[in-house]
């Protein structure tokens, strides 16, 4: 399979069917016959890097030469995303041939949040950047002492200067280590504030803290899914705008 750059808009992607069953119709030739075993999402390869508890990098890159990032940019925004249920059943062509493919690229759907919530700048920026491909967002609520206990969340995110300094630990998180950009829940209120308001959200591109550090927290074993990276992500007075 000859691969495009990460980047570039894949052939064809103008005259691909906007129905969302023709169109995993068309990703499921993209990816060729999963009974071959050198095909990068073929079911040996698959269980070999399951085995492995490796990431399936070439099966990454395969649907991501297909456009398949581009699906998680609304139209509106320059991306191919029309319905729901395109990037339902793209996904599902994904899952059937490699589970670990589909999660781990799955993460990328919370640069959604961006598109729900943010305003015109940031869905701009934060569109384009997806679109140049590369883009791995970690959804970072858990934490180890709480799990998904929101109100007793204990990052800490404190205002400073009009930016924020951001201290704390989530785990465990898909893609917690290897993410470019971590879509965080941390507490920005004090004692006097009730829980479920002390809550704010974050978009963090690590490559753009000012100061401090952002570090992987390291694997949790799985019996399952063991080529996902479900890890985690540490923040240490890292200052972001």
């Amino acid at each position: 399979v000859v691969r495009p750059p990460a980047d570039a808009v894949p052939a064809g992607t103008e005259q691909r069917p906007v129905d969302a069953s023709a169109l995993a119709e068309v990703l499921e030739g993209w990816l060729g016959d999963p009974e071959v075993a050198a095909n990068a999402t073929s079911f040996v390869r698959a269980l070999e890097s399951d085995e492995r508890d490796d990431l399936p990098a070439d099966g990454i890159e395969q649907v991501r030469a297909f456009g398949f990032h581009r699906y998680f940019v609304p139209e509106r925004l320059g991306g191919d995303l029309r319905t729901a249920e395109q990037l339902l059943m793209l996904s599902r062509v994904i899952a059937r041939r490699d589970m670990n493919v589909a999660v781990s690229e799955s993460t990328q759907l919370w640069m959604m949040l961006a598109w729900i919530g943010g305003d015109a700048e940031q869905q701009a920026k934060n569109a384009a950047t997806v679109l140049r491909g590369g883009v791995i967002p970690c959804l970072a609520y858990s934490e180890t002492a709480h799990g998904a206990d929101l109100a007793a969340n204990e990052f800490r995110a404190v205002p400073d200067g009009g930016q924020y300094v951001l201290t704390g630990e989530k785990w465990p998180i898909n893609r917690g280590r290897t993410s470019t950009h971590v879509v965080l829940l941390g507490a920005t209120g004090n004692a006097d504030v009730p829980a479920k308001r002390q809550q704010s959200m974050f978009l963090v591109d690590r490559s753009e803290v000012i100061s401090g550090t952002v570090e992987g927290v390291d694997r949790v074993p799985t019996y399952g899914l063991r080529g996902c990276d479900i890890s985690g992500v540490a923040f240490d007075n890292a200052r972001v705008d």
